[in-house]
């Protein structure tokens, strides 16, 4: 596990990454409706898609991130 402390205007902040992967997903990929255990950052190097967070969709593509908070629905 690594640790990451930023500092905001002498606020700090702790991140702890407990996980890194990386997915290769096929264009027909099937989606379906989840909720994030934890907090989960996302980077997309490749490719495009839709997310659907909390019944908001969103179009992402490569150079993107997104965040889901725990207990976001999205799929």
């Amino acid at each position: 596990m690594s640790k990451l402390i930023f500092d905001f205007n002498d606020n700090k902040c702790e991140l702890d990454i407990t996980r890194v992967g990386q997915e290769h997903c096929l264009p027909k990929k099937s989606h379906e409706k989840r909720k994030a255990r934890k907090y989960s950052l996302h980077y997309i190097f490749y490719g495009y898609g839709t997310l659907i967070k909390n019944g908001k969709e969103m179009s992402l593509s490569k150079g993107n991130m997104f965040l889901l908070y725990e207990n976001d629905e999205h799929e």
